[in-house]
């Protein structure tokens, strides 16, 4: 058997060429091709019909029984199927898959010949420079998007750049999930969502001491600056002993300092060393080992040395025997240690401190601590009740290694210890302002009640440790 091909010259009339298959000299098909189009090829008996739009045209293959799927092309109608033979009963409709730029939708498979008609496919909606997503076979009436849409807005998954995000198709600076002027929480021009320290208005790195601590604060002058140096405040230690940063001599309790009240006129005596020494101001020692306090605006309370309570290193222990008078509203002092916005011996706002009051608003024994005024920069624990009336036990536990805070009353812990941010290091504590029976806020009473002693030690010390302690009483040490 032989072939021959032969070409059909153009004619001024038409730009199409025409092919034509000749077998044995007898003409078999003949199609003519342009810009886009294929030529119809016959198919088996029983094949799926089709219709498919491509750039510039569309092309159409002939099978029986199921409709061939509708493909818009670009800018140009797919052409309809024809016919199968042999076909079987209906067929299923097609997907529909997006229209390219400005491409409308391709027509509908006709039915396989010996079969009942089959459902053409539903034709592709309009797109912008051709399909959207890829296509997927699909069963009459699914979405023309195959991959679905998340957040619902408009944007198909395939093409969004943040699917969850209805505010957002591409992540922009600050990524999906949040907009690219989502704030400035520390005020320091930089968005949080480029700022690592968001809420530390001096960085936007962490640095060598992270968040909320200096890179370069020395405050002893030595090798070590202050965020890796366990005695801040003493040039001769960058590491804590046994006892912080005070010498191990003090004893496994490592009790700094003492305070019995004992004696007459205002000298409140340190019975473990003389730097330690207090002052009574506005009101004078009983004689008979108590200091009482009348509350209200009195300004009456107890001074100590400045620096005394961040020369103890990181850890410490306060413990306070007090009969509290119940009477002079919230907010009144134990002890409160740290600075406040008034400066050195004033009161004005709370800057850096660690307090404990008898009763907080709302009732309830709290003990709070904060590096940075308060706020959402406080880490504090609050008992169920307020400070009972008569003489009661309390401590307070700063774990500098653990990074905890305690509170213990009648040698028992209330509630249960909380943790203290990674910033606030009581070695570092700007305590120019350590008072017994005061506030660093100018608004809140002074303390109405009785002390009876108050011991400071330079380090943390154990639940059983407080409970011996509570056990032996004021004016007697555990064995």
């Amino acid at each position: 058997m032989s072939f021959a091909a032969k070409f059909v010259a153009r004619n001024k009339s038409s730009l199409q060429p025409r092919i034509a298959l000749i077998l044995s000299g007898t003409l078999v098909a003949a199609a003519a091709v342009g810009c886009g189009e294929e030529a119809a090829v016959p198919l088996d008996s029983g094949a799926a019909g089709s219709a498919s739009g491509n750039p510039g045209g569309g092309s159409a293959t002939g099978g029986s029984g199921n409709a061939g799927t509708a493909t818009a092309g670009t800018g140009i109608s797919g052409s309809t199927s024809t016919s199968g033979s042999g076909g079987t009963p209906a067929g299923t409709a097609g997907t529909a898959t997006s229209a390219g730029s400005g491409g409308a939708a391709g027509s509908a498979g006709n039915a396989g010949s010996g079969g009942t008609a089959g459902n053409g496919g539903n034709g592709g909606n309009a797109g912008s420079g051709g399909a959207a997503c890829p296509a997927s076979a699909g069963t009459a009436g699914t979405d023309a998007n195959p991959t679905g849409d998340t957040d619902a807005d408009g944007t198909p998954n395939c093409l969004d750049g943040c699917p969850s995000d209805v505010a957002k198709t591409a992540p922009g600076e600050c990524g999906c999930g949040m907009t690219d002027d989502a704030g400035d929480s520390d005020g320091d021009g930089t968005y949080d969502c480029k700022d690592a320290c968001p809420t530390d208005a001096t960085k936007i790195a962490a640095g060598v001491c992270g968040c909320g601590l200096s890179d370069t604060a020395n405050a002893d002058s030595d090798a070590a600056v202050d965020c890796k140096d366990a005695c801040p405040r003493d040039a001769a230690l960058t590491e804590a002993t046994a006892c912080g940063c005070l010498p191990a001599a003090l004893g496994a309790t490592c009790l700094a300092h003492r305070y019995q009240f004992e004696g007459a006129g205002s000298v409140v005596t340190d019975s473990i060393g003389s730097s330690g020494n207090g002052t009574s101001v506005g009101a004078t020692l009983s004689g008979t080992g108590t200091l009482v306090l009348t509350g209200g605006t009195s300004d009456q309370y107890v001074k100590l040395p400045s620096r005394l309570i961040s020369g103890l290193g990181n850890s410490a222990t306060f413990e306070a025997w007090v009969t509290w008078a119940g009477t002079g509203g919230d907010w009144q002092r134990i002890f409160d240690f740290g600075n406040s916005t008034g400066g050195q011996d004033m009161q004005g706002d709370g800057k850096s401190y660690l307090f404990l009051s008898p009763s907080a608003a709302g009732g309830g024994l709290r003990v709070a601590i904060s590096a940075n005024a308060g706020g959402t920069d406080e880490d504090l624990i609050t008992a169920a009740a307020s400070l009972p009336t008569a003489l009661t036990h309390v401590a307070v536990v700063v774990d500098g290694n653990a990074k905890t805070l305690a509170l213990y009353q009648g040698g028992a812990l209330q509630g249960a210890a909380t943790a203290i941010r990674p910033s606030t290091l009581l070695g570092t504590l700007d305590d120019v302002n350590n008072w017994l029976g005061r506030s660093q806020y100018q608004g809140d009473p002074e303390l109405a009640g009785t002390l009876h002693e108050v011991r400071i030690y330079s380090r943390a010390l154990s639940a059983a440790q407080i409970s011996a302690s509570f056990a032996a009483g004021p004016d007697t040490l555990p064995p």
